[in-house]
């Protein structure tokens, strides 16, 4: 593996947090709301205590294992799907395990969940530069741009160097409206990047994504994850349709609390989990 990437990898590790809906480039970022035509499968997207998820049916939910982590310690068991409440149901959870190592990667049930057709998972990675469609329940994002330099101070965007991007919305008072909210985004696939270390010991193959700025040759709702968008699913197109390629586990970022040009997601390769994942839910 590069002498970059693994840095970039032991950050992300040392940093980790339950990654929340993604930052999307595009306008003042309240937009896209509904889903994209053709629409890949937004309604399988759950929002997992908070966190989020993704819905493969027969009452089963695939997520990060972290985010299940962060269920049992804070005690939540509420699941939003469709917009309808469900209850997790923590004691069926079961770890993936991975030929490479134990993945940060876990299947749930919820109790009752709704009769659903499920996604269909790829067989293969992305292939480099695919457009790819990111969801979750994660941090909206101020509308002004802001640049800093190289220090992590604010600067002008003229400035040599300068590093430009979004803040998260801060939430300042009780009363203030959310500032997290279900949304999907675009970015293009990198290639497979190895094994993302991660909590409790967890290694998992994934591919990365970079975020762009649409003006300089981002897609056009070019997007990024942040704190609380772990567990949401991405989908890339492949012969037969859109697919379930990923799942996102976390970011390396250059500001923190904000998405800055230049950071990336990187999410689970779902192929090679896939088998594991199918016989989890008795779908073989």
């Amino acid at each position: 593996m590069r002498r970059n990437a693994l840095a970039l990898f032991v950050a992300l590790a040392l940093v980790a947090a339950p990654a929340v809906a993604v930052i999307v480039a595009n306008g003042d970022g309240t937009v896209p709301t509904g889903a994209p035509t053709p629409d890949p499968g937004l309604h399988h997207v759950a929002v997992v205590t908070g966190l989020s998820g993704v819905y493969l049916g027969d009452g089963w939910i695939l997520t990060a294992r972290h985010v299940l982590t962060a269920a049992r310690n804070q005690k939540k068991t509420d699941v939003v799907l469709g917009g309808e409440p469900y209850v997790l149901l923590p004691q069926t959870e079961k770890p993936l395990s991975g030929a490479a190592g134990k993945p940060d990667l876990a299947l749930v049930r919820i109790e009752g969940g709704p009769e659903m057709s499920p996604p269909r998972i790829a067989r293969t990675p992305p292939t480099a530069g695919a457009e790819a469609i990111l969801a979750g329940n994660g941090p909206l994002r101020e509308k002004r741009r802001t640049c800093w330099n190289a220090a992590g101070a604010e600067t002008p965007a003229t400035t040599t160097g300068a590093r430009c991007g979004f803040r998260w919305r801060k939430k300042e008072k009780p009363e203030d409206p959310p500032v997290n909210a279900l949304r999907w985004g675009t970015s293009r696939a990198l290639p497979v990047d190895g094994l993302l270390p991660g909590p409790q010991g967890t290694r998992t193959v994934v591919f990365g994504m970079v975020f762009r700025d649409p003006a300089a040759g981002g897609t056009g709702y070019d997007a990024q994850a942040g704190v609380g968008d772990s567990g949401g699913p991405v989908f890339v197109k492949g012969p037969e349709g859109f697919e379930l390629a990923g799942l996102m586990l976390g970011t390396s970022s250059q500001i923190e609390r904000a998405a800055v040009f230049g950071d990336r997601t990187y999410a689970a390769d779902l192929s090679a989990y896939r088998e594991e994942i199918l016989r989890g839910i008795g779908a073989e």
